[in-house]
């Protein structure tokens, strides 16, 4: 039988047979992932400046180019929780960078796990 079935599949294309059981089995996980790439170009407030009246806005690659040089620096901007004027902080937008893609996942799987019961 296994032979049988194998000798059908060339006329999907070989590429393509190994690669879809992949993405079936684990819808889940795909989703997660999908929902942690961030946008380089991405804007998130970073800090108010000039006595505190105007904030200064950054984009996910400032944060990225910083990680390289001073993680520490990244961590503070990471931990901040407030947005400025529909802005939000940098948790929020750059997850990857921040490292708060694990905290999205547990929120959607929280979220899942009454309706699959």
């Amino acid at each position: 039988d296994m032979s049988i079935d194998i000798s059908n599949s060339p006329s999907v294309s070989p590429l393509a047979s190994p690669v879809l059981p992949l993405l079936q089995p684990t819808p889940s996980p795909t989703d997660a992932t999908t929902a942690c790439v961030e946008d380089a170009s991405a804007t998130y407030f970073h800090k108010m400046v000039d006595d505190d009246t105007k904030p200064r806005y950054k984009t996910c690659k400032y944060l990225q180019d910083e990680m390289v040089k001073n993680s520490k620096k990244v961590e503070k901007f990471c931990k901040m929780k407030n947005g400025h004027d529909r802005v939000p902080p940098a948790r929020d937008v750059c997850m990857n960078t921040c490292g708060t893609c694990s905290r999205a996942d547990m929120s959607i799987n929280a979220s899942n796990s009454p309706s699959v019961s």
